[in-house]
């Protein structure tokens, strides 16, 4: 049988020994090379199957990994969420359409007012009409908030301008509670939560993310309609240290589209993960902002388990308390059904649910009115 490998060169012969060496290096290279193109061949495979099939995961009804199976009273339908991390930077400010402020005019919605109850005990007093008349509208919310606006020549009471808000601050028998949904609007879960909210006559407050709300204007059309407040969470859920002129494009710009897409303003501002000092509340504080924080974080942004986060609501419930929510920032289902059963458990408890502005305004009322207990004390002390 003939060999196919190369003659053995003669010992003696000292030039073929070195031309045997030297072909013996170029095989070993040229097999290396070989090697080497294999292996970066298969790793550039891997990764194309990698990305090709987190595309197609993105894609997918099913975005979550083992979702919690749904309670009996909330649906979740199969759908894609959108993704947080292609929500850009905040574009110019965008000036609302006259058009669209038209109805925000404090003169245009106090011609537009009923008339007030004639056996009111103080009928002229604007802030006596806000708290003689129910809620049970959004339009006459809406114009409650509106007459607090022409009287106090703002959304919120002056004192709260500029100012860091956790809770509290009202009296042990007067039993509200603001419930605070942040990161929406987004797809089913912000409209389950007003499905639940006006099952149980309650009103919330909802901090949107500007970039989304061109994105799901009948979601933020909805919660005025049905009485919630918009509020101001940055355009783009920013966190990071942000300039000046940086922090009045995502603030400026929100509070602009949220006055385009509803025609009503907001001065309440809350920063995005609670972070006070990377330029943007500075900002907010400076332009009037009230600085929405909260008393009970319901860790509902890393927390799947429902129970859990009923059991901290309960744990800090007080009146007057601030509980911080998520509607979105990805599928909270596990919000959904922990507020399914909060809502009956603290309405059986004499809660009511009210929005932010509401809470500020019923704050500003006791104050007001332990300064006249207190002014008339002093008149029937005085000799």
């Amino acid at each position: 049988m003939t060999s196919s490998l190369p003659p053995l060169p003669n010992p003696n012969d000292l030039s073929a020994r070195r031309r045997h060496r030297a072909n013996q290096r170029v095989r070993l290279q040229l097999g290396l090379m070989v090697v080497l193109g294999s292996l970066i061949g298969g790793l550039g495979a891997i990764a194309a199957h990698s990305f090709l099939d987190r595309a197609s995961t993105e894609r997918s009804p099913a975005l979550t990994a083992n979702p919690a199976p749904p309670a009996p009273d909330v649906k979740e339908p199969p759908k894609t969420s959108p993704n947080v991390s292609n929500i850009s930077a905040a574009p110019a400010v965008i000036l609302p359409e006259p058009a669209a402020l038209a109805s925000f005019s404090p003169a245009a919605i106090a011609n537009a007012l009923p008339a007030e109850s004639s056996n009111s005990s103080n009928s002229n007093d604007p802030l006596a009409q806000l708290w003689t008349q129910p809620v049970v509208t959004a339009q006459r919310q809406a114009q409650r908030v509106d007459i607090a606006y022409q009287a106090q020549s703002g959304a919120i009471p002056q004192q709260f301008r500029g100012k860091i808000i956790h809770g509290g601050g009202v009296t042990a028998n007067n039993k509200v509670i603001a419930l605070t949904f942040d990161d929406g609007p987004w797809p089913e879960t912000t409209a389950a939560a007003m499905n639940l909210l006006k099952q149980f006559g309650g009103k919330g407050t909802f901090f949107v993310v500007g970039n989304l709300v061109g994105r799901y204007p009948d979601l933020v059309k909805r919660m005025i309609a049905e009485g919630h407040e918009v509020a101001n969470h940055t355009w783009s859920h920013r966190t990071s240290y942000s300039s000046p002129a940086i922090a009045a494009r995502e603030i400026d710009n929100t509070s602009a589209t949220i006055a385009r897409y509803t025609g009503f303003g907001t001065r309440i501002y809350r920063p995005p993960g609670g972070i006070l000092n990377n330029g943007l509340v500075n900002y907010a504080r400076n332009k009037g902002y009230a600085i929405l924080m909260w008393s009970t974080d319901t860790m509902d942004w890393r927390s799947r388990q429902p129970e859990a986060i009923r059991q901290r609501v309960l744990r800090s419930l007080k009146p007057g308390g601030i509980v911080l929510m998520h509607d979105g920032g990805g599928p909270r289902w596990a919000t959904i059904k922990a507020l399914a059963k909060l809502l009956p458990e603290l309405q059986a408890k004499g809660y009511r649910f009210v929005t932010v502005s509401e809470l500020l305004w019923i704050r500003e009322q006791e104050r007001r009115q332990a300064e006249q207990n207190s002014q008339g004390i002093m008149t029937t002390q005085a000799p």
